[in-house]
């Protein structure tokens, strides 16, 4: 199974909103599970493994009289958002102490590489599909990064 068998899995899983795959055979074990709406249009995400059990919190839905405050999507600026195809951590640079790919300003064109998501150990490059100015970044270097999440806005 390469990294392509497992994007078509996130695909799939994606279109037809399937909460959670398991996949297994003699050289690979892979589990995809995704976040999945609950009622009052909140999202709840299921756990990542770690070493020690999160603390249960408690979450109250607004009031039908209370103004919801504005989405992290209504502040981005207009453009074409590149998001993320993949679980994985995100690297501006490609290396250490090196010049990042992309700065907020430049003009990219088509098939530039935007950033790296390691995945699995890894390096996945992540390449634009769009030409333009780079108007914003929305994730810092070393950051964790879920598939579909907003990465860069392209104007």
């Amino acid at each position: 199974m390469d990294m392509q068998d497992i994007r078509k899995l996130f695909e799939l899983a994606d279109k037809y909103q399937v909460a959670e795959v398991e996949f297994n055979n003699d050289e690979v074990s892979l589990r995809i599970t995704r976040a999945h709406p609950v009622e009052g249009g909140m999202m709840m995400q299921a756990p990542m493994m770690s070493a020690a059990p999160a603390a249960a919190t408690t979450a109250t839905l607004p009031s039908a009289t209370t103004t919801p405050a504005a989405s992290p999507a209504d502040t981005l600026p207009a453009g074409t958002q590149v998001k993320s195809p993949m679980v994985g951590t995100f690297y501006a640079a490609p290396a250490p102490g090196a010049k990042n790919f992309v700065e907020v300003g430049q003009n990219v064109k088509v098939g530039d590489t935007l950033c790296i998501i390691e995945a699995m150990k890894i390096m996945n490059p992540i390449k634009s599909e769009v030409s333009g100015k780079v108007l914003s970044i929305l994730v810092e270097n070393a950051d964790p990064v879920e598939y579909g999440q907003p990465l860069f806005i392209i104007g």
